[in-house]
């Protein structure tokens, strides 16, 4: 067996016993359920709804609740798995009977990337079995390129916060002390934000470029569907609003992967410098 093969089983083997994994997990899976239960049940009641509960309409609503919770989800969760390894001297082992720090830190960002697949997969197969219950009819497209655009703003909202409990992870040690850093990070980038917004207008159109602002407009449908957009505009345009305006997806994606990787190095030069 390949040494990257091994690290991938023993990672494997290891998260596959952690109760955190199979506690989060399923509460995203219960999330995703309560999300397409209400409109599977309206189109099995016969209920009118401004689209059929059908591929590809359901795309448009299936990410709606794991697109919030999923990635934080996923950082809390990658915490919960790699924190406790340094407390309970796991890591400090590894090292030991022959792991080096480099290795250590690959098998770690093996189940990082475990954990991005399996956070895309719950509501992607959820959302299938539902639409299979469903007696609407779609035109028979089973995706559509907004619908993976959509898709991929999930997948990189996911690979954010993975990275950013990846490296509290590295950096705090303590689980306890590491979510709650995560959350508070959440919660000081979206009030300074706010701040800066109000006190430097015009620095608008750089704070969408942060973490969380970045997090925020991946979440939002207007970005992938121009019509909703038109749509929203339009009523905004109405009441006398500005339109809204959102920057290219792969500008999003482009400064997105850039935290990411920023992330990943600080936590890297982290794991090499400090005692395990």
């Amino acid at each position: 067996m390949s040494r990257l093969g091994r690290l991938i089983r023993i990672e494997t083997l290891k998260a596959r016993k952690r109760v955190a994994l199979w506690v989060t997990t399923g509460v995203l899976a219960f999330l995703c359920c309560i999300g397409v239960l209400m409109p599977l049940s309206n189109a099995i009641q016969g209920g009118d709804s401004s689209f059929p509960f059908a591929f590809p309409f359901v795309w448009r609503s299936a990410l709606q609740v794991p697109g919030v919770m999923g990635p934080l989800f996923l950082g809390v969760l990658t915490i919960l798995l790699m924190a406790p390894e340094f407390g309970w001297k796991t890591a400090r082992q590894n090292v030991i009977d022959g792991l080096s720090r480099e290795q250590f830190y690959v098998g770690k960002v093996v189940v990082l990337v475990q954990l991005l697949l399996l956070f895309m997969i719950i509501p992607i197969l959820i959302t299938i079995v539902a639409v299979l219950l469903s007696p609407d009819q779609g035109p028979g497209a089973f995706v559509e390129a907004t619908d993976l655009n959509r898709l991929l703003g999930y997948l990189l909202a996911l690979a954010l916060w993975g990275s950013v409990g990846f490296l509290l992870a590295a950096l705090i040690r303590s689980a306890g002390a590491a979510a709650g850093a995560m959350l508070l990070y959440y919660l000081v980038e979206n009030i300074l934000r706010n701040l800066i917004r109000l006190q430097v207008p015009e620095a608008e159109p750089y704070l969408g470029f942060l973490p969380t602002g970045i997090f925020d407009t991946l979440d939002d449908l207007n970005l992938y569907y121009p019509e909703m957009l038109a749509a929203v505009n339009a009523i905004r345009e109405e009441n006398g609003g500005l339109p809204l305006e959102y920057p290219e997806l792969w500008m999003l994606a482009a400064a997105l992967l850039a935290w990411v990787a920023a992330f990943m190095a600080l936590a890297f030069f982290v794991t090499r410098r400090r005692d395990l």
